[in-house]
This record gives C-alpha cells, structure tokens and sequence, in this order.
C-alpha cells in the first residue's frame, strides 16, 4: 500500500494548493480511477450511496464538508463512507455544520438576552443528547465514527450561525492529493434523502477541467473563506467547544474502530424499524444481494480424521450421533476449540442459516476464540468486548436482525458465561426461529444457579467442553448441566493425549514446613471448623450460599495457610537459583489466589535476588484482553518476559504453549484446577521446539510429629491425590529424584 503524506492548504486568494509526498513516488488508487461515476444522480433511483460516496471517501486523503440544517436525524447525513475513511490512516476531515436555531433563538439573540456562544451550547447539547436516545441505528453509528475521528486529533468541527437565517449547504468535497470531487445538490443524504424524497445531486470533478473545474475551485473558495472566517456578514464561525468534543468521545466511542459493514447494519436496522423506507437505494434485498455470505470452512491442511488428532474427527461423530446434544470431555491441548468448530461447520451443512453463540468464562479466552474463528473464515461479533449492555445487546439484535432478513447465512458471536445468562440477551436470541448453536467452553462453570435456573433453551443444539465436565462435591449441579447440553459423549483422557497432542513432563515435589505459628493457627481454625460440624476438604464446587454463614470464610483461611506456607518462597528461590538467570525463561508460577501478599513476596524475589524479567498475570491485566495479549506474546520470545507470576486466572482455557516449566505454590483440593493447570503446561510448542515439561510441586509438613499430627494427615490425604495423579504418568515417576521417591518417607512417617 503506498501511503500519501500531505496536507491542504488555503492560499490567500482561496485557490487551493497542494503538497503531497508518496513513498516511492508510485501514484495510488485515487478519486480519477473510480469506476461508474455520474455526473447527475436522481434519487432514489439512482445509488449514490455506493457509486459515489462511498468510493469516494475509500479513494480520499482529505474530507471537506458543509452539512445545514443539523439535527439530531440530520447526523445520518454523514453516515455513508465514515467507516472507510477512518480506516485510511492518513485521513483527515474537516467539518462546518450549523445547529438549527429556533425563531426563539433568533430572537434571543437580536435582543442580546442570551450570547451566541450560550445558544451554541445549548443547541447542541441539544443535540447529542437527543441523539443518545434516538432509535436511529444510523445516528448511533455515526456519532461512533466522530468520537473515533475526534479522538484520533483527525477531524476538525466548526460550527456557523446565521443571524436571522439559516446555513443550509449540502457539499461533499473529497481530495485525494492530487485531485478534487464534490458532490453537492438538494439531497441530504438522509434516510429521507436517498430513499423516497426525489432529489438530486450532481458530481463535478477538477481533472476534467473547464466549467466542472470552475465549479470544484468556487466550492473550494467558498469552504476556505468561512473555514478561515473570512465571510463577512451575517455568518459567525466557532470551534466546535471542547465539552461537546469531550461528550462525543465519552458517550459514543465504541471498543473496536467502526466498520463498513457496520453502516450497512445499523442502515438494514432503521430498514426493520420503519425508519427508513426499504425502496430505493436502502432496499434491504439488495443490500442482502450485495452482501457476500463470508466462507465458512475447514482449514486446508486440518487433518482431523487420522493421525494424531483423530479423536477431534471421532469426537464431531459421537456427538453428531446423539443429535448434536451433548459434552466433550477432552484434555487441555488436545483441540476442543477446533473441534467444536469442525462441528459447527458440518452442521451448516444440514442447516438453511445458522447462529453459533461461543460461551467462554474470562474474557482472555474471548479474543483467543475469536482468533480460532477466523481460521475457520468467520470473523465473528464479540459483544462481550463492547463498553456497555445496551451496545452489548444492540450488537446481538445486529446478528438476529442479519439472519432473519436473509442479510447473511451464518453469523457467529463469542460472549462470556455472565452474558449468556443475562435476560436481555436471552430475549434477542429467542427472537429467532432457525438453527442455532450454542458451544459452552469450560461447561463446569455454568453448573451455577445462575445459569440453571434459566438456560437459554431456545439453542436447538447444544456442545460442553470441558476437560473435567464433572463438578466435584455438587452432583446436582452436575446432573443439571447434564440435562440441558446432553452426557458426556466422548472422552480423550489426558493419558490419551501425552506423546499425540501433549509433551511428557517430569514432575518434582518439594516438601516445605509450617512453622509454629502456622502450625497452631491451621489447628486453631480446624477446631471451629469441627465445632461447627465440617467433616468435608478445604475447597469444593459447592457455592457459597449453599454453606452455613462464616464457613467459607474459615474454610478459605486454614487453606490460606497452607498455600502461603513462608518456606515456600526461599524453596522457590532455592530451586530457581540453580539455573543461570540468562538461561531461565517460559517459567509460571501460580501463586494463591487467598490474598495478595504471597505474589507480592514472589514478585519481589524473582526481580530484586534472582534478576528475572517478570508480570504478573491477575484478574487486573486479564480484564484488558489486549495487555493479556500484549504480555503473552512478550513471553513468548526468548528475549521478552521470563517468568509469568499469575493467581488462578490461567487456569482455564488459555492458550500458553511456550510454557515449559511450572511451579505450583498453591493449589486448591479441587481436583478441577489441578488437571487444568498440568494440561496447560503440556501443550506442544512448535516455535520452541518444546519436547517435553517440568512441573515442580510443593507440599507442606508439619514442623513435628506430636500433637496435632493426626489432622495434618487429613489434610496431606487431600494434597497427596493430587501428587499421585500428577506422578504416575510423569516421565521420572521411578527416577531417584522422582515424585514417588519423595512421598514414599512422608506417607511411612504419617501414615
């Protein structure tokens, strides 16, 4: 792509010259190679909205215009072509509006009773805030494109008032740097304007010379003379005030640069709602016409029916043969996305049009999943991402409205588990009524009463994944879950899965001690426990509101001492240690999730004694998906982040290949987060070359046997399931510095 730096200039004598630079002196697409260009348009016969006005602002470098009579239907005006001149980075608009001022205005005005600078403010508070409630989906779109252009420093607004009178242009001026269009005449190009008001519109262009020269450098001199207020008279010319520019940004800015195709949603939006009249150049049918279906495929090259990844191929059959209902229970790493995906393609098949909503619990796994559509061809809606739930469920009404107008064949939105239960968004889906998809990552999270006590039941078919579909310690919600996706109709076990789509790993424990006073603190709050009639582990699926009042909390805090156990951290600086500090890199380090002090102290260590570059992953940095990303593809390069510290919020679902060495200095009795947390570390690696993992564990002992000892070996039952699990497939479990060889002397000392 060739990018054009230049600007315009204002000459004294209002002729316009030019001063353009291009990269390599090529010359770009410009303004003269537009194809099919008229130099009249009657509307709404004739499509000027595609033909000119659009082309035109793709082509252009700069943007002149003078729009009257503004109102809050008036900013529909600007609607065509907004989005793709905001993604040319060069771009630059400038803009002369007028308010419309009322007679009492006038009035006010000729008397001295209010300034023009008071009116001015009004009006167009006025404005934006009639605009913030105006159904019009054109007007939202169009004040999202502004807040854009504003933010960016690419627009420049000025406003004119005309005493006793109005300012009523309607001029399109488009510069390319080397060439000028201006489209100018009766029309608004308001929905009104281009649809069923007759109107017409000329186009004159300066490469053509003669009188449509004379007519582009006459417009020309005419937007310099009040852009520069030069106009004597009647005009008075302001800069759009600084608050106005402040609300614009603040109310309407949305998560993501506008698109093109968003102007044709939100135009087939005010098309359904009776805003704009479906003849003419808005005709929704050939809009639909226009529109491609986008290619919905399985990649090239995806073997997923032999091979190593086979179980994803056997996995789509098994729940195609239980009517496309049901739950996969499959390894971390070995490809649930993917073959989710290849599910939902082979359904299309028998499928007129389609909705596939992706319910993913954290927003990190939202940009992850939204990624792996694409791979399939979809680029899909994410509405999770958007600032607020009215934009939320505007975006979702945008899919529904698509499909049922026959816009579009297949439309995909990835959201997060707390926005598929939310009614609201519940009330659009069910506005359809054609084949819809609901694919449910990490489904054990929606065994809440949230969820349960009202899915979603308007999805025809139904897909979980999950790698441990079974909520430990809470049949019920089980069972429920299992009631609305379907049973478990495949399994792929993690041993399954290691030398095919998984690295072996060696797996090391280390034991630590409490100290004294950690030791009487576990027993002290053990007692209450007792006292309150808890025979049950530390930590489970059960929700706290099916818990006695204060249990939890007791519950959270004699796990917390075992978690954050002191001698943990010189353990870890210890083991660390061992390793040159140039040479350390795709290490994680999960921490607990009981309070912040221990990550602090990890943090603190891993930067200030061992000289590690390092970031901690939290609830914080994983809230803003691009930092997340930001630090992920940090980590991924040998030169960039050594050490991730993170607190639970890796545990599911995302995607960390690089990783090759993990230490776990927490862990909950939850045998859950304990699977989740090995199968990330396993995932295969290509850039690296990652032939196998490491994953070194730690295990707290009392500092004495004696008193007290009896109920420390509960709690060693609890963590010694999960070293067991993690040793017997690990590639040293006989090895003699081998998980086995560690435990054996604590389970004949104990037990």
């Amino acid at each position: 792509m060739i990018r054009v730096l230049g600007r315009i200039e204002f000459a004294k004598d209002c002729q316009i010259t030019l001063r353009f630079a291009t990269a390599n002196g090529e010359k770009s697409l410009g303004l003269r190679d537009l194809p099919n260009l008229q130099p009249l348009y009657i509307l709404p016969e004739d499509d000027v909205v595609n033909s000119a006005l659009i082309p035109s602002f793709k082509a252009a470098t700069h943007y002149m215009g003078m729009i009257g009579f503004f109102h809050s239907r008036a900013l529909r005006e600007l609607a065509p072509g907004l989005a793709v001149f905001l993604g040319n980075p060069v771009g630059e608009m400038r803009l002369i509006i007028s308010p419309y001022l009322s007679p009492e205005d006038q009035e006010a005005l000729s008397k001295g009773v209010t300034t023009p600078v008071e009116v001015l403010l009004m009006r167009l508070e006025n404005l934006y805030g009639s605009a913030r409630v105006d159904e019009s989906a054109l007007v939202q779109h169009t004040l999202e494109c502004l807040a854009y252009l504003i933010a960016a420093k690419r627009i420049q607004i000025k406003v004119v008032m005309v005493e006793n009178g109005l300012f009523h242009p309607k001029v399109w001026i488009f510069s390319d740097d080397h060439d000028y269009l201006v489209v100018h005449g009766s029309s608004n190009a308001t929905a009104s304007g281009l649809t069923w008001n007759v109107e017409q519109l000329s186009v004159s262009r300066s490469w053509l010379g003669g009188e449509q020269e004379e007519v582009v450098q006459r417009f020309l001199r005419e937007f310099a003379s009040i852009w520069n207020e030069r106009k004597t008279g009647r005009l008075h010319v302001y800069d759009l005030p600084q608050a106005i520019e402040a609300r614009i940004v603040r109310d309407y800015r949305p998560s993501r640069m506008p698109m093109p195709q968003d102007f044709w949603d939100a135009w087939n939006h005010d098309a359904e709602s009776g805003l704009v009249s479906a003849a003419g150049t808005g005709d929704v049918q050939r809009e639909a016409e226009r529109t491609k279906d986008p290619v919905f495929e399985i990649p090239a090259g995806l073997e997923y029916q032999t091979g190593d990844f086979a179980h994803q191929g056997d996995a789509v059959e098994a729940w195609e043969a239980a009517g496309r209902r049901g739950i996969l229970e499959m390894a971390t790493g070995s490809g649930k996305t993917v073959t989710a995906l290849i599910g939902a393609r082979r359904l299309l098949e028998d499928a007129d049009r389609l909705l596939i909503v992706i319910a993913v619990p954290y927003l990190p796994l939202v940009a992850q999943w939204a990624d792996e559509v694409r791979t399939f061809g979809l680029e899909p809606s994410v509405p999770g991402l958007r600032s607020s739930k009215s934009q939320k469920i505007q975006e979702v009404r945008r899919l529904v409205r698509n499909l049922k107008l026959g816009v579009s064949k297949i439309e995909c939105s990835v959201v997060t588990h707390d926005f598929l239960c939310d009614r609201a968004f519940q009330a659009e889906v069910s506005r359809l009524n054609m084949a819809s998809l609901l694919v449910a990552d990490e489904v054990h999270n929606l065994g809440t009463p949230s969820f349960l006590r009202s899915p979603p039941d308007v999805f025809q078919y139904r897909l979980g994944l999950s790698a441990t579909p079974i909520r430990q310690y809470d049949e019920n919600g089980t069972e429920q879950l299992q009631d609305y996706f379907g049973e478990i109709v495949f399994r792929f076990t993690l041993e399954e899965a290691i030398g095919k789509c998984l690295v072996p790993y060696d797996y090391f424990v280390h034991p630590v001690t409490l100290t004294r006073d950690e030791l009487d603190e576990w027993l002290e709050v053990t007692a209450k426990l007792r006292a309150m009639g808890w025979q049950g582990s530390d930590e489970s699926d059960v929700p706290e509101s099916r818990l006695p009042p204060g249990l939890q909390r007791l519950l959270n805090r004699r796990r917390r001492v075992l978690e954050q156990a002191e001698e943990k951290i010189p353990a870890l600086r210890d083991i660390l240690g061992r390793t040159e500090s140039s040479r350390v890199r795709h290490t994680l380090v999960y921490c607990s999730d009981k309070g912040r002090e221990q990550l602090r102290r990890v943090n603190r260590m891993l930067m200030h004694d061992l000289k590690l570059r390092i970031h901690q992953i939290t609830q914080n940095e994983s809230g803003s998906p691009n930092l997340t990303r930001e630090l992920l593809d940090s980590f991924a390069r040998a030169s960039g982040i050594q050490v991730l510290t993170a607190m639970r919020v890796l545990d599911e679902g995302v995607d960390i290949p690089e990783v090759a060495t993990a230490y776990i200095l927490a862990s909950t009795t939850v045998e859950r987060q304990w699977i989740q947390r090995r199968g990330r570390v396993l995932r295969k690696c290509e850039r690296t070359g990652k032939a196998f993992a490491q994953i070194h564990d730690f295990i707290v002992l009392p500092p004495e046997v004696g008193p007290g000892a009896v109920d420390i070996s509960r709690i060693l039952k609890s963590e010694l399931s999960r070293i067991m699990a993690f040793a017997k497939i690990a590639r040293n479990a006989a090895s003699p510095l081998g998980a086995f060889s560690t435990i054996r002397p604590i389970i004949e000392r104990y037990f």
